[in-house]
């Protein structure tokens, strides 16, 4: 893994936002994305998800039921 510091003013920006961020190079180049870290709450309902019986649906049975919503 590659390690980058960025500066104060940088990371408090990153801190307190809600949203992903862009990072770009000095020249405006995009060199990513970061999403915000999960609070408590999203982690909560992500492992109550997770640990429920279902049901369970693979991609490509969602795939397959999506034309059907779009008749309605």
């Amino acid at each position: 893994m590659v390690r980058v510091t960025v500066d104060r003013e940088t990371a408090q920006a990153i801190r307190t936002t809600n949203e992903i961020v862009q990072v770009f190079d000095d020249q405006g180049e995009c060199l990513g994305y970061m999403m915000p870290p999960l609070s408590k709450e999203e982690r909560a309902i992500i492992r109550e998800r997770l640990e429920s019986d279902g049901p369970w649906y693979t991609t490509e049975e969602v795939m397959a039921h999506l034309p059907s919503l779009e008749s309605k």
